[in-house]
């Protein structure tokens, strides 16, 4: 079974309490839902024989992905009996991030599997180009006879939806589109049709592709520039898993460094953010506790990521500890005083990961910008060394 936020709760509370009985084999979840007492009260006396974390480089704060419910995975692993087999998998960590997992996830001794990074079936191209008609342009050029199955990602939502109409109706294509917007059921349907090769076109952000296998996907083409390096080739990645040529291709506006740029900061939490977070949790205190109504901190003007990203430095500081989640509230114990200090080093934690991201796009800019194997770049980037002159490898390569 699976347990997430999206359940409804009677659901999500049924599936609780068919684990508790037994019931299943495999579970599942969100990193989240580690910290549910539900749910730690429902497996405390079933026997985990293996804890696997997928997506690993998401636990690490210098990965492409970091997410901050991840690095409670360590506790639930020190908190379950017998200490269960642990096996953490990623398809993009450089060698820095790599070490980062294995601290993060207090791995002592583990057994290190690196394959190669290398996909010698894929073709790596960048198109400059200097307007949006330009891109229009290039999408006409090399969809124009292509039957294969493929992607194409925006950095947008609105993007997303603009370029799936164009397609339809300039290109006359059957296009999906996909973005974390849409409700759940318009994306779950999304993805099943696009999986199933009912209609063979997605545009997407970058919310598409966790979890997609589908091995006759012949191309990725990237609308927008990526954040970064690994974002960017664990999306080309999802082509060609069946072995066979596939091709990918980035169009290259310079603007487009200025969105990425935007969103970092619109993801970077400031003092103020952490200080009106602190207000709300107090304003909602009942003793020690605190019902934080998703719908009602609406009004903070804190995203998800924002979100996230601070109650999860308040509850590493000993400020609060969450207690349950639901799709319309979070239970929290406040378990600390909410002092300025706190609020800074927030800030200031905040600010390194910033830096750390603008680090990486520098890296992705001059991957797009400049003349070299792309295949090399990112084999470098990743710690390998390209293995001899590939086949059809890149635009720089074939001079095209």
């Amino acid at each position: 079974t699976y347990l997430n936020s999206q359940l409804p709760w009677r659901e999500y509370r049924e599936r609780l309490r068919r684990l508790k009985e037994g019931a299943y084999k495999l579970v599942y979840l969100a990193p989240e839902r580690l910290r549910s007492r539900a749910f730690l009260e429902a497996i405390r006396h079933r026997p985990v024989s293996l804890v696997a974390v997928d997506e690993a480089h998401c636990v690490s704060q210098w990965g492409h992905d970091f997410r901050p419910d991840y690095l409670w995975i360590s506790r639930f692993y020190r908190w379950l009996p017998g200490r269960p087999k642990l096996l953490a998998l990623t398809a993009t960590a450089t060698p820095a991030v790599q070490e980062d997992i294995l601290a993060k996830l207090e791995m002592e001794n583990p057994y290190r599997v690196v394959a190669s990074s290398n996909r010698p079936n894929l073709f790596f191209s960048v198109q400059p180009v200097s307007r949006e008609g330009d891109k229009l342009a290039a999408l006409q050029k090399m969809l124009a006879g292509e039957r294969g199955c493929g992607i194409i990602y925006t950095g947008t939502r609105r993007d997303c939806e603009f370029l799936a109409k164009w397609l339809r109706r300039e290109l006359r294509l059957p296009v999906l589109h996909y973005h974390a917007g849409m409700s759940p059921q318009e994306r779950t349907a999304a993805q099943e049709r696009f999986a199933a090769g009912e209609v063979p076109l997605i545009v997407a952000t970058n919310a598409f592709g966790m979890g997609i296998n589908k091995e006759d996907i012949r191309f990725v083409i990237h609308y927008t520039l990526p954040g970064s390096l690994e974002a960017y080739y664990q999306e080309v990645g999802r082509a060609g898993r069946d072995g066979r040529p596939a091709w990918s291709l980035l169009l290259y506006a310079p603007r487009d460094r200025g969105l990425q740029e935007f969103l970092i900061r619109q993801e970077t939490v400031t003092e103020n953010d952490a200080r009106r977070l602190s207000a709300y949790i107090e304003n909602r205190r009942q003793g020690d506790r605190a019902i934080l109504k998703l719908e009602d901190m609406a009004g903070l003007d804190l995203e998800e990521t924002k979100l996230r990203f601070l109650l999860s430095e308040m509850e590493q500081r000993g400020l609060i500890r969450s207690v349950e989640r639901t799709p319309e509230a979070i239970g929290v114990l406040i378990t600390g005083t909410f002092r300025r200090e706190h609020w800074q080093a927030i800030a200031r934690q905040s600010q390194r990961l910033a830096e750390e991201k603008r680090k990486k796009l520098a890296v992705m800019v001059d991957y797009a910008a400049k003349r070299q194997c792309r295949r090399e770049t990112i084999l470098w980037y990743f710690g390998e060394e390209k293995p001899g002159p590939a086949g059809p490898c890149c635009d720089v390569c074939q001079g095209i």
